[in-house]
């Protein structure tokens, strides 16, 4: 008992000491369009540029980690290199006009831009971009690569890897607890049974039935708990 309960209080120190940020693509809408048999007619424009289409694809980008992180670098990159991205925007949660979004001046490829957070996220904070592009008509949210620039001690995560740690390791480790108290029962009944009447036996059955459900009861409890911690 001793041990999984040491584990579980390592494992909540080091994730509140651990810059995490966590990314999740979000949705790609079709902003506007012009058919084929039309575009010699129709002149579509964004920002004084000529395009057939304007994709707008919606990424949220989250500080789940329990400590500040400052000037945030993020690299958004297509591998469909036909696409051209146009501009990036970005709201931050909760609402702050300090808070600002700058592009990169260095030589970036038409399918990828690095922006930086400024002057970055606070515990729970949310930035959510909204990246403009033109081309690529059937590129969906798989050919969006999101990274991390250069940085070190920051846990990078997307929402579905972070769900799977929140939950993963919480599971086996009550599953754990629960086995090993279900066998500690299960051996103490083995080493007396030759000497008990079968009511007694029936009796440690029930007590072991009993201890399952407890161990049931307090492992949801403690899943919850941890998972509020982990939010």
């Amino acid at each position: 008992m001793a041990i999984p309960l040491s584990y579980l209080f390592f494992v909540l120190r080091e994730k509140r000491r651990t810059p995490i940020l966590e990314y999740e693509k979000i949705a790609r809408v079709l902003l506007a369009s012009v058919e084929e048999k039309v575009k010699n007619k129709i002149v579509l424009t964004y920002d004084g540029t000529p395009v057939t289409n304007i994709h707008s694809f919606e990424v949220e980008i989250k500080n789940s980690g329990k400590v500040p992180v400052r000037e945030i670098p993020v690299i958004f990159e297509f591998h469909d290199e036909t696409v051209e991205i146009l501009d990036i925007t970005a709201n931050f949660e909760p609402e702050d006009k300090t808070r600002n979004i700058q592009l990169s001046k260095g030589d970036n490829k038409k399918n990828q831009k690095k922006v930086f957070i400024k002057p970055g996220l606070d515990e729970g904070d949310k930035a959510k971009f909204n990246i403009f592009t033109k081309g690529g008509k059937d590129t969906g949210l798989s050919s969006l690569k999101i990274m991390l620039g250069e940085t070190q001690g920051i846990k990078w995560v997307s929402s579905d890897e972070r769900f799977a740690s929140r939950w993963g390791w919480v599971f086996w480790l009550v599953m754990g607890l629960i086995v090993i108290g279900f066998w500690t029962l299960f051996l103490v009944g083995v080493k007396s049974v030759s000497s008990m009447t079968t009511r007694q036996i029936a009796f440690i059955g029930v007590q072991q039935l009993v201890a399952g459900i407890m161990g049931a009861v307090v492992g949801v409890m403690l899943l919850l708990i941890v998972s509020s911690k982990l939010k």
